[in-house]
């Protein structure tokens, strides 16, 4: 964090005074926000924020990067931070500025729905509510049918603070923000610091007060988004004994001389200003006297005493420091604890074996099920590549007398998908299930009604996003067991996903990836296509090119109408299809999107390239699918094209993750069967 502010600082220098020679223009609908969340702030008798040209730059640079990848976050370009963007845009150039920010994107989205959805918040209204932001930015940016506006608060300590508006108008132009702002608390003698919240105090306001992010000080206090804050929070831990430096008593030994000159015993509490050491004359917390000569060694022995007794008295006071500091942790969070472990880094965890991160990964599951109406009676493993999948057996706790029953948890890579992302997800398995027959997972909500939560230890290098969902009964089919008769299912079952997508209106909070002609080239990838580019032989890359070109032919025949286009499952292969008493089931929605409904076609054939019987397979499939949804011949046409995107994404998927411990081994021999198929498509 420390680099990327520099950064930003350094940006800021070259180019701040000449952004600060005009105002950045603040678009009619970013306007309309602004004017909203002054009414809002009106209604709530604090002053209107003063639009900043600076903030605004910053703003529209997150907006436009959403846009540019089609996801809500606030981790900007190059993982910088919305402070970083502020500086880099030349605000705080008189002072260290303390930022917030707040976003929202939809389909649908407009200024009143984004205030109504960030006033619902527990975390985004008392943004919009401090007393200690005094200037506000705005931005929008539309992308692929969706709309992103972000919002960006500053305050700079010693300026202008927003005052309630029954204040003396005269005291807005300089108020200097005192009462209101956050008091950084003094390190304890162990190096741990402790804030005790006060009334009005927001996490942004504290994590900017201390230098550390939101995502840390949650980190460090077990919270999650909508918490309440808790009356003390951690904002960092004590050292280890051993690095602790006791605060002792000093002594000044007078060496024996002819004439014995007085013993002086100083034990300081404090540097005097004008130097490094010494007496402060006049002052407390020193002393000084003169006192008769005595022998050397009675002076010697009886200053070694003195600096004996303070030692330990020293060590004593900061282990009774040490430890009044944990029971009071603990009392606030009593599962504290048992969930403290040693901290990892993201390089570190990367360097362990497989099962060493599956099995810390199972103890993060473990805590994300502290969130959950459920006595968890066993946790078993099931698959660990990019996601973490365990099956849990338990009993819900919101009823009574019930029975043991099998779930499905699901631990999101990290940087994969967003928490917005993983909701709509939850809620689009719930739409289909609400309007069809179709079995497909069931989300478990957590205590509060979350459909998703996130959980954190320290055994893993950051948070977590954790969804669970009831028990799929059924399994997958041994190949010899997968025939025209099941493929034909598959096909039924496929075209009415495909029927409910096309009449789905999807809320404006609804986020997911897109499997366009960008989302197949690699822009979904969780890692960049340069890495995976550095992977692949030249003579690879080539292939996949020439194949590419038939792939963006087939996207221009297909287009994106609400016929062609819409939400698909995009990894409906055989092991996600699953069969229980020869009624269908579709599991691993994680790669839902908006895409080509020939794609999600072509992904299931493209799990079948090895069958002998695939054109048979193939002419059952469609009978299937033709029987629930219209497939003209000109859209058929393009499956054989998509299936090579499929195997182009795929390949490229492999080759950036070919140097992870999980995926070193097989990566190779994958890729160079992925492209054997490719080339044999381009012989076509």
């Amino acid at each position: 964090m420390k680099h990327r502010f520099l950064i930003a600082l350094f940006i800021a220098l070259l180019f701040g005074s000449a952004q600060a020679s005009f105002a950045a223009p603040v678009s009619q609908e970013a306007s309309e926000i602004i004017s909203l969340i002054n009414e809002y702030r009106a209604e709530n008798d604090l002053a209107p924020l003063n639009i900043n040209a600076q903030l605004t730059s910053a703003a529209q640079t997150q907006a436009s990067y959403q846009a540019s990848i089609n996801t809500l976050t606030h981790n900007g370009a190059g993982g910088t931070s919305a402070t970083d963007r502020a500086v880099a845009a030349g605000y705080g150039a008189s002072g260290t500025p303390f930022i917030s920010e707040i976003i929202y994107a939809g389909g649908n989205a407009t200024p009143e729905r984004a205030l109504s959805w960030w006033k619902s918040s527990n975390i985004h209204n008392p943004i919009m509510l401090s007393l200690v932001r005094h200037e506000i930015g705005a931005a929008v940016a539309t992308s692929n049918g969706q709309t992103y506006y972000t919002v960006v608060f500053g305050n700079i300590p010693g300026q202008t603070t927003a005052l309630p508006l029954d204040a003396d108008p005269g005291s807005l132009q300089t108020a200097v923000p005192t009462d209101d702002a956050v008091i950084a608390a003094t390190p304890a003698p162990d190096g741990s610091i402790l804030h005790l919240v006060q009334a009005g105090e927001t996490l942004e306001d504290i994590a900017a007060a201390y230098g550390i992010s939101v995502a840390e000080l949650q980190a460090l206090n077990n919270l999650q988004e909508g918490d309440d804050l808790p009356v003390a929070l951690v904002i960092q831990e004590p050292l280890p004994l051993d690095q602790i430096t006791p605060q002792v008593a000093t002594a000044t030994l007078v060496p024996p001389s002819a004439t014995p000159s007085p013993v002086t015993v100083d034990i300081p509490t404090a540097t005097p200003a004008g130097g490094a050491g010494g007496v402060d004359e006049g002052g407390s917390g020193s002393t000084s006297g003169e006192t008769e000569a005595s022998p050397p060694n009675q002076g010697v022995i009886f200053t070694t005493i003195s600096l004996l007794i303070a030692l330990l008295v020293s060590l004593v006071l900061n282990v009774w420091l040490f430890r009044s500091r944990e029971q009071l942790l603990n009392e606030l969070d009593p599962e504290r604890q048992s969930r403290r472990r040693g901290v990892i880094t993201r390089d570190a965890f990367a360097e362990l074996s497989y099962d060493e991160q599956r099995e810390r990964l199972e103890d993060l599951a473990r805590v994300a099920l502290e969130d959950y109406p459920l006595e968890v009676t066993n946790i078993t493993p099931l698959q660990y590549q990019l996601n973490a999948s365990f099956q849990v057996e338990g009993k819900p706790t919101d009823i009574e007398d019930g029975e043991s029953q099998r779930f499905f948890l699901r631990i999101s890579a990290p940087d994969y998908q967003s928490q917005d992302n993983i909701r709509s997800e939850m809620v689009y398995l719930k739409y289909i299930r609400d309007n069809s027959d179709l079995k497909v997972p069931n989300p478990l909500a957590t205590h509060i009604g979350e459909l998703m939560t996130t959980a954190e230890s320290l055994q893993v290098p950051e948070p977590r996003n954790v969804i669970m969902l009831r028990w799929q009964e059924g399994g997958a089919l041994p190949e010899d067991e997968l025939g025209s008769t099941e493929l034909e299912k598959v096909g039924a079952f496929m075209a009415k996903l495909h029927n409910l997508a096309e009449a789905f209106e999807e809320p404006d909070y609804f986020v997911r990836k897109r499997w366009d002609v960008d989302g197949l080239m690699g822009e979904n990838l969780d890692v960049s296509v340069d890495r995976a580019h550095a992977n692949l032989t030249a003579e690879q890359l080539v292939t996949i090119n020439a194949a590419l070109k038939r792939v963006e032919q087939a996207a221009h025949v297909l287009g994106e109408s609400r016929d062609t286009f819409g939400l698909i499952h995009a990894d409906l292969h055989q092991k996600n299809y699953i069969f229980e008493n020869g009624v269908v089931r579709a599991i691993d929605f994680d790669t839902l999107g908006w895409g080509y409904y020939v794609y999600d076609i072509a992904v299931t054939f493209s799990r079948l390239l090895h069958r002998k019987d695939l054109g048979t397979l193939r002419e059952a499939f469609l009978r299937g699918y033709r029987g629930e949804r219209s497939l003209p011949p000109i859209h058929e046409q393009q499956i054989v094209p998509l299936v090579a995107a499929r195997l182009v994404t795929t390949t490229l998927w492999l080759a950036g993750h070919a140097e992870d411990t999980i995926f070193k081994d097989v990566a190779p021999k994958q890729i160079d069967h992925q492209v054997q198929h490719l080339r044999a498509f381009l012989q076509r």
